[in-house]
């Protein structure tokens, strides 16, 4: 394709946590790229599930509270 995986990994991502887009143009050929790749959706939600489980849990925020005080 026109942008690989990989590339698109490295300038898509921020922390796991979704797409990072400069500009409008640059948006739309990252939703372009994931409406065309079922492999880089799943991949994209099972990050974002990780992202979840270890950070915004009651669970997991009660224990970092819990840690601070």
């Amino acid at each position: 394709g026109w942008l690989s995986a990989s590339r698109f990994k490295r300038c898509a991502y921020s922390m796991n946590s979704g797409v990072v887009a400069g500009n409008s143009e640059r948006l739309h050929e990252k939703l372009i790229l994931l409406a065309s790749s079922a492999s880089l959706r799943k991949e994209m939600g099972q990050a974002g599930r990780r992202y979840y489980e270890e950070f915004l849990t009651v669970e997991n925020a009660k224990e970092k509270i819990i840690s601070v005080l």
